[in-house]
């Protein structure tokens, strides 16, 4: 069949009008047609089958890869306002903490002051109880010397030994004379 081919192919027109004078040889033309059809056909049995699958296999798998890519665009939209709002939520979270622990803060602020306030006055208050104990006792034992002195100095100017009741008894009166 080649041997046919070749023949047709590599005849020479006998004339060099119409095709020809092209040429352009009929036979060469209806040889390459056949030769083409032959080998569309041995194409067409064997191998377009298998390319026309491998095509389809691949839009198929393009098609689903640009539909799951669609799918995760819209889960990764879904998830990131999840997580805006999720962090907003934390930062509502946070501030409503923060408040929280300033106005405990405050609190226990207050009520350190308010104890120390306190422990102050106490301490004032006690101070004050001491200072006028400690008066008390001063004027007491200043009383003490005092009567000491003044029967003393009675018994230096009567010249006689006054007993403690008569002098405390003189020492008195003259203490309510001079208030």
């Amino acid at each position: 069949m080649m041997n046919i081919v070749q023949l047709l192919a590599s005849a020479e027109p006998a004339e060099s009008q119409g095709i020809a004078a092209l040429g352009l040889s009929p036979w060469a033309i209806l040889a390459q047609g056949v030769t083409f059809l032959i080998f569309f056909l041995l194409v067409k049995k064997f191998a377009l089958g298998k390319i026309v699958d491998t095509i389809e296999t691949r839009r198929k798998t393009i098609e689903e890869s640009l539909n799951k890519a669609e799918e995760l665009n819209k889960q990764n939209e879904e998830a990131e306002k999840r997580v805006n709002s999720l962090l907003s939520e934390a930062r509502k979270e946070s501030e409503e903490i923060i408040k929280k622990s300033r106005e405990e803060a405050s609190a226990v602020i207050t009520d350190a002051e308010k104890i120390a306030g306190e422990k102050a006055e106490k301490i004032i208050a006690d101070g004050k109880l001491q200072i006028e104990a400690e008066v008390l006792k001063a004027r007491e034992a200043l009383k003490k010397e005092t009567l000491g002195l003044v029967a003393r100095a009675t018994e230096a100017v009567l010249g006689e030994a006054v007993d403690s009741k008569k002098s405390e008894s003189i020492i008195r009166k003259a203490l309510e004379e001079t208030k």
